[in-house]
């Protein structure tokens, strides 16, 4: 009697043990199952509140409230990037987090550049007309932004219209065909084949791509037209910077790019 007495006392206190085990073990985990405090990285910065290291900062920072938002040229290229600097005076390197990296690369900035580059091994930032622009290998652009403005919080760019009737004016040479070359200067463009001129046609920057010749086709950028002795043309812009191009032609909707000739 004794004997089954003691057992019974044995087994109810392993109960009791196991039982005590597994609410502390419950309480330690919380709700998502993670050791308090397990969410925090090396330098303590907590991932479930949105923070994550900046090297070139030096602290914990939420990349959607503090860093400069970049969206991709094309939309295979996935979700945003960000961008972030020293500080809104020192810009000597640039801190870029690309999609699904969580550290940041740190590019620096190329001497006597007042326009500003930025670099690290196949990665090119540049600063142009407001708009920064980050590129790849073989120069191909990924993404593009504008600062925020500090009172409503979103990007923003100074008199955009005439940011992009200045980043269009130049030489753009198509990419595949390099013997095909247009021009614009001023209100004119003037088109070239194998070096040789062709068409002269009036050049014009459309924000609003609605109606007329550009049937209402959007292009991230807006639209241009030119315009002939008989007929308008008109090509959305889905992507610009200060070396490509990438515009949807007239009725075919084409998409045709361009890059500035080397």
């Amino acid at each position: 009697m004794l004997k089954i007495n003691y057992l019974l006392a044995l087994l109810i206190g392993i109960t009791v043990a196991c039982s005590t085990k597994k609410e502390t073990s419950e309480n330690d985990l919380g709700e998502a199952g993670l050791v308090a405090g397990s969410d925090e990285d090396a330098h303590g910065c907590k991932g479930s509140g949105g923070y994550q290291w900046s090297a070139l900062q030096k602290k914990c920072v939420r990349l959607f409230e503090d860093g400069m938002e970049l969206t991709p040229v094309k939309a295979t290229q996935g979700t945003v990037a960000y961008l972030l600097f020293t500080s809104p005076d020192e810009d000597a390197q640039a801190e870029v987090f690309l999609p699904g990296e969580s550290v940041g690369r740190i590019l620096a900035k190329k001497p006597g550049d007042d326009a500003g580059t930025w670099t690290l091994d196949t990665l090119t930032l540049r600063q142009w007309k407001g708009m920064y622009t980050l590129t790849g290998r073989g120069e191909v652009d990924l993404y593009q932004g504008h600062p925020k403005d500090e009172s409503t919080g979103t990007a923003t760019a100074t008199d955009p219209v005439p940011d992009v009737v200045t980043m269009l004016q130049g030489k753009w040479q198509a990419v595949d065909d390099p013997k095909a070359v247009f021009a614009i200067k001023d209100s004119t463009l003037t088109t070239y084949y194998e070096g040789k001129k062709r068409v002269t046609n009036t050049f014009a920057y459309v924000a609003d791509c609605g109606g007329n010749a550009c049937s209402g086709r959007k292009g991230k950028y807006g639209c241009f037209t030119t315009a002939g002795e008989f007929d308008i043309d008109c090509q959305s812009i889905f992507s610009l910077s200060a070396t490509e191009l990438e515009v949807s032609q007239g009725v075919s909707g084409k998409i045709v790019r361009y890059r500035r000739p080397q």
